[in-house]
C-alpha cells in the first residue's frame, strides 16, 4: 500500500488571534513524512506562548526552521538516489569517523 502526500516549506504559525500547531502549521518532516514530533512540540510551544505571554511565532520559527531546511535536503537526497543505492549511502556513513566528510 503507498500514499501520496504533499510538502512545503511555508509554515503558517499564526493567522489573526489563531496559533497554529502541527500540520496546520505546514510542519512535517519532509524526509519521513511523518509529523507527531513536531504537532506535539509545536503545541507545546504554542502553550507556553500563551501562558508567557511570549512570541509563538519567533519561538516556533527559531526552533523549527533549520530542522525544516534538513528534511528538504534529505528528501532531496533521497529522491535522488534509488532504492539500491541506499545501502551504499548507509555503508558510507556507518564506516565514516566524520559524518560531514563523507
Amino acid at each position: 500500500m503507498a500514499g501520496y502526500g504533499g510538502f512545503s516549506n511555508k509554515n503558517i504559525f499564526k493567522q489573526d488571534e489563531t496559533l497554529y500547531v502541527g500540520e496546520a502549521a505546514g510542519l512535517q518532516d519532509l524526509f519521513w513524512g511523518f509529523g507527531m514530533r513536531n504537532a506535539i512540540t509545536s503545541g507545546f510551544l504554542a502553550a507556553q506562548s500563551i501562558i508567557n505571554d511570549t512570541d509563538y511565532v519567533k519561538d516556533a520559527e527559531n526552533y523549527f526552521n533549520k530542522k525544516l531546511k534538513a528534511s528538504i535536503v534529505n528528501r532531496y537526497i533521497w529522491e535522488k538516489f534509488s532504492s539500491k543505492d541506499y545501502s551504499f549511502i548507509i555503508n558510507r556513513i556507518h564506516n565514516s569517523t566524520d559524518s560531514i566528510n563523507i
